[in-house]
C-alpha cells in the first residue's frame, strides 16, 4: 500500500516538473489572484505545493526546491506567494527559524495593493509563531501590523483571525481584560456575519479566558458550545480540543473526576489514533490534576509522567510552562522535594522568558511552599512576596491595558461617527427638521388637549363639591326635620299619658260625689282611658317610624343587647336623638334621678367601659 502510494506521489511530481521545465500552463481553478504573473507554471506549481501541505509534507518539499532554483527571475508576486508557503512548510516541520526567516522575505516588497495579501498573512503567521515560541512582544508587534493592513484593505476574515489570535496572545500574557476586548470585538463582527468556523474558534478561545479567570462554570457552558459546533462541522482537531478544554475545565472542580475522565478517554481516543502529541500532553495533564485535586499523588505522578513523554514533540512554551507546574505540585504532595524545586524552577525561568506573569506567580507560590517545608523560612518570604507583587502586577497591567483599550474603542467610535454623520448630513437635516416639526406639533396638541382636559376636569371637580356640599346640608337639614318629628313626636306621647294620667285621677275623685248612674258612666271612663295608656299604641307607632328613619335601629338593639326592657329601649331611642337628661325627664314624666338610674342600668347590660359614651355608642350602632 505505502509502496504504491509512493509511486503515484513520483509520477504525480514528474508530470508536474515536466510541466515547469516544458512551459506549459498549469493550471488551477482555484486561484483567481488579478496579477497577471499568476498564470506562469511556477506560481502553479506552488499553489499546488500549497495544497500538498497538510496530506504530503515530503511531496510539497520536492515541488518548492523545483521551483526556488528559478526564484531570482521571479515576478515580486510569484516570490512572495513562494515566500508564504515556504514559510508554511517549515511551520509544519516546527523548525520555526526557517519558517520566520521566509515569511520575513515576505514584508520586503514595495507597499502595493498587489502585496497587502501576502504581507498581512506574513505578519499574522510571524506573529503565531513567536506567541508559540515564548516571544509575547514580538508577537504583539506583527498581529497588530497584520490587523492594520487588513483593516486597511477592508479584508474582514483577514480582520476576525487577527482579533482572535491577538486575545489569545494577551490571555497567555495574563493581560485578560485587553484578550476579552479582541475578544469582544471578534463577536461583534461574527453577530453581524454569522460564520461557524470562526464562531467555534471563539467559543473555545472565551472557554480558556473563563478558565483562567477561574469563572470555571461560564467555561463549561463554552467549551460544551465550542464541542457542537465542531461536530456539526466535523472537525476532529476542534473536537478534540473541546474534549481537552472540558476535561481540564471538570478537574479544577471539585467532585467531577468522573467527568473528568470521561472528556479525558474520549478525548485519548481521537488524539493516540492521529497522533496528536500537543492534545495527548494536555489530556494526561488534566487526568494528573484530577488525581492531584482527589489527593491521591501517586497516580497524579504516573500521569505527569506520562505526560512527560509528549514535551519533546511540543514547541507551546506556555503549555510546557504548565506542565513544569502540575508536576512540580504532584512532586511536592508527593514529598520530593528536591525534584519538585528543580520543576518549580524551571517553570519560573521558562515563565519569565515567554512573559506569563500568572505562571510565574504559580511558581514563585510552589517555591515558597518549597523552602517552608526545609524551614528556610526567609526564602519562603522572599518567595511570596514576590508573588504577590506578580499578582499586584497583573491587577496592574490588566487596568492600564483595559484603558488603553477603552480609548482606542472610544478614539475609533469617534471617528466612524463623524464619517457617518458627514456623509448623512444633508439627508438626516431634512429628516430631523420634519420630525422636529412633528414632535413639535404633537407636543403642541398634545400640551391643549392636557390643559382643556384639566380645565374640565377642575369644572366638574367644582361642581360636584357644590352639588355635595348642597346635597350634605339637605341630608343635615332632613335629619334634624326628623329628629324634631321624633322628638315631637315623643313630646306628644308623654304629654297623652300625662293628661290621661290627669283625667283618670279627677275621674277616680269625682265618682263618690256623684249618684249611682253618673258614677258608673264615670268608671267605664276610666276604664276606657286605662286600656288606651296600656294598648301602647302611640308607642308602638313612634318605635316604627324611628325604626324607619334610623335603619331598624330599635329592632337591632334589641337582638344585639337581648336583656334590655321595651322601657330601656324607648330610652335608647331618645338618648339616640341626643335629648338631654332634662328633657328625658320631661317626656318620659319621671325624675332626673331615675333617668340616671335608667342610664346606669343600661350601660351596665351594654358592658359599657367607665370612660365610654353611651349617647356615642348609640350613635356609632348601625
Amino acid at each position: 500500500m505505502n509502496i504504491n502510494r509512493r509511486i503515484s506521489c513520483n509520477i504525480f511530481l514528474f508530470f508536474i516538473l515536466s510541466y515547469y521545465i516544458t512551459g506549459c500552463d498549469l493550471t488551477v481553478s482555484k486561484r483567481n489572484s488579478p496579477s497577471r504573473e499568476n498564470n506562469v507554471p511556477a506560481y502553479q506549481i506552488i499553489g499546488v505545493a500549497e495544497d500538498l501541505l497538510t496530506s504530503d509534507v515530503d511531496s510539497t518539499r520536492v515541488l518548492l526546491e523545483s521551483v526556488q532554483r528559478g526564484y531570482p527571475v521571479f515576478h515580486d508576486t510569484v516570490k512572495a506567494f513562494f515566500n508564504n508557503t515556504f514559510g508554511v512548510y517549515f511551520w509544519y516541520k516546527s523548525e520555526f527559524d526557517s519558517a520566520i526567516h521566509w515569511f520575513k522575505k515576505s514584508l520586503a516588497f514595495r507597499p502595493e495593493d498587489a502585496f497587502q495579501d501576502f504581507k498581512a498573512k506574513a505578519c499574522n503567521n510571524i506573529g503565531i509563531l513567536y506567541s508559540q515560541s515564548g516571544l509575547p512582544d514580538s508577537a504583539a508587534k506583527y498581529l497588530e501590523m497584520a490587523l492594520a493592513i487588513d483593516k486597511n484593505r477592508k479584508f474582514e476574515s483577514g480582520i476576525n483571525k487577527n482579533l482572535y489570535d491577538l486575545g489569545v496572545l494577551y490571555m497567555r500574557k495574563s493581560q485578560y481584560q485587553l484578550a476579552l476586548g479582541f475578544f469582544n470585538q471578534l463577536k461583534e463582527n461574527l453577530d453581524l456575519r454569522p460564520d461557524k468556523k470562526q464562531k467555534l474558534l471563539l467559543t473555545t478561545a472565551l472557554g480558556n479566558l473563563y478558565f483562567y479567570l477561574d469563572s470555571l462554570n461560564t467555561a463549561v457552558a463554552q467549551y460544551e458550545q465550542s464541542l457542537q459546533f465542531s461536530e456539526e462541522l466535523h472537525d476532529t482537531i476542534q473536537m478534540k480540543m473541546a474534549l481537552s478544554n472540558l476535561s481540564a475545565a471538570y478537574s479544577k472542580m471539585p467532585g467531577q473526576f468522573d467527568k473528568v475522565l470521561y472528556y479525558s478517554r474520549k478525548g485519548l481516543e481521537f488524539a493516540t489514533r492521529e497522533t496528536h502529541y500537543q492534545t495527548l500532553l494536555v489530556l494526561h495533564l488534566n487526568v494528573g490534576e484530577a488525581y492531584l485535586m482527589k489527593g491521591i499523588a501517586d497516580s497524579a505522578l504516573v500521569w505527569f509522567k506520562k505526560a512527560g513523554v509528549f514535551i519533546p514533540f511540543n514547541k507551546n512554551q506556555y503549555l510546557i510552562s504548565s506542565y513544569y507546574l502540575k508536576y512540580a505540585e504532584s512532586l511536592l504532595e508527593a514529598g520530593q522535594l528536591t525534584k519538585a524545586q528543580e520543576f518549580y524552577q524551571k517553570a519560573a525561568g521558562l515563565s519569565l522568558s515567554i512573559g506569563s506573569l500568572d505562571n510565574q506567580r504559580l511558581a514563585l507560590l510552589g517555591l515558597s511552599r518549597v523552602d517552608s517545608i526545609n524551614s528556610y523560612y526567609q526564602g519562603a518570604l522572599d518567595k511570596y512576596q514576590q508573588a504577590i507583587k506578580l499578582e499586584k502586577m497583573i491587577f496592574n497591567k490588566e487596568n492600564n491595558t483595559r484603558i488603553a483599550e477603552l480609548q482606542i474603542i472610544h478614539e475609533t467610535a469617534i471617528k466612524e461617527r463623524q464619517i457617518v454623520i458627514l456623509r448623512e448630513k444633508d439627508k438626516n437635516n431634512q429628516l430631523y427638521r420634519t420630525l422636529g416639526m412633528i414632535i413639535f406639533s404633537s407636543l403642541l396638541i398634545i400640551m391643549l388637549i392636557l390643559i382643556f382636559y384639566l380645565r374640565n376636569r377642575r369644572l366638574s371637580a367644582e361642581q360636584k363639591l357644590i352639588i355635595n356640599r348642597q346635597e350634605n346640608e339637605a341630608t343635615v337639614a332632613a335629619l334634624e326635620a326628623k329628629r324634631k318629628e321624633l322628638t315631637g313626636k315623643a313630646y306628644s306621647l308623654a304629654k297623652a299619658e300625662k293628661l290621661i294620667d290627669n283625667l283618670k285621677s279627677e275621674i277616680q275623685g269625682l265618682i263618690p260625689k256623684t249618684d249611682m248612674e253618673t258614677s258608673h258612666q264615670l268608671q267605664m271612663i276610666s276604664r276606657l282611658l286605662k286600656q288606651n295608656k296600656n294598648s301602647q299604641k302611640l308607642w308602638l307607632d313612634f318605635e316604627q317610624r324611628f325604626d324607619e328613619l334610623n335603619n331598624g335601629f330599635i329592632r337591632k338593639l334589641s337582638l344585639r343587647y337581648p336583656d334590655l326592657s321595651s322601657n330601656e329601649l324607648r330610652m335608647c331611642a331618645l338618648l339616640r336623638l341626643q335629648l338631654s337628661t332634662k328633657e328625658l325627664a320631661e317626656i318620659s314624666g319621671r325624675s332626673i334621678r331615675t333617668i340616671e338610674y335608667t342610664r346606669l342600668l343600661i350601660r351596665k347590660k351594654m358592658k359599657l367601659d367607665a370612660g365610654a359614651s353611651l349617647t356615642g355608642h348609640l350613635l356609632t350602632l348601625e
